[in-house]
């Protein structure tokens, strides 16, 4: 679940969908090995363009099921300095949290 926040720089997420052990076909995208978002994380980009600089992320997610996109995000303890953001990818689909 995400909540826009222009004070942290971009979309918040607010809890992380875990998946259940016995059902590994149907991981979340955030909870695969080197992905590990955590609530509190801020996504604020995705292929490069500022999740801030479209009226919802939707926008930047729209038609990209299946797909792999990069997104910025930086960790929920950090302040907003390059040193505490990862860029990696991500491949969005119906069941995808973003």
């Amino acid at each position: 679940m995400l909540r826009r926040d222009a004070d942290r720089g971009g979309y918040v997420f607010e809890h992380v969908y875990r998946t259940d052990p016995d059902l590994p076909d149907q991981v979340s995208p955030l909870s695969k090995p080197g992905v590990e978002v955590e609530a509190g994380a801020v996504i604020e980009s995705i292929d490069g363009v500022s999740t801030l600089s479209v009226d919802h992320i939707n926008v930047l997610l729209r038609n990209k099921s299946g797909r792999k996109v990069l997104c910025s995000v930086r960790d929920p303890r950090a302040k907003a300095s390059p040193r505490h953001r990862r860029t990696g990818l991500l491949q969005p689909g119906r069941r995808s949290p973003l």
